[in-house]
């Protein structure tokens, strides 16, 4: 036995538990649960009808403005050619 005039402090211990995520495991409360409340169920599918059609709606947006910045494109690129050829090349 050993006597000491300072007391060391014992270490700290370490109390790591773990935790892991199972995914199917949420998946199925998640199903279980929508299905145990009819109502709360019909909700959730008249909500992400609505999410899917303004998603539908915010698609088909998006491509008009896609042809119109491609028109634009190449009215610009035509300017430029003719420009170059007016002020840089030797046709004229």
């Amino acid at each position: 036995m050993r006597f000491t005039v300072f007391k060391r402090p014992n270490p700290k211990q370490f109390e790591y538990k773990p935790l892991y995520y199972d995914e199917r495991k949420e998946e199925l409360e998640k199903v279980k649960e929508q299905y145990s409340d009819p109502e709360k169920a019909q909700q959730i599918e008249e909500i992400r009808d609505r999410i899917e059609r303004r998603w539908e709606i915010h698609r088909n947006h998006k491509g008009e403005g896609k042809s119109s910045n491609i028109t634009l494109l190449l009215y610009l690129l035509l300017i430029g050619a003719v420009v170059y050829v007016l002020f840089f090349s030797e046709l004229f």
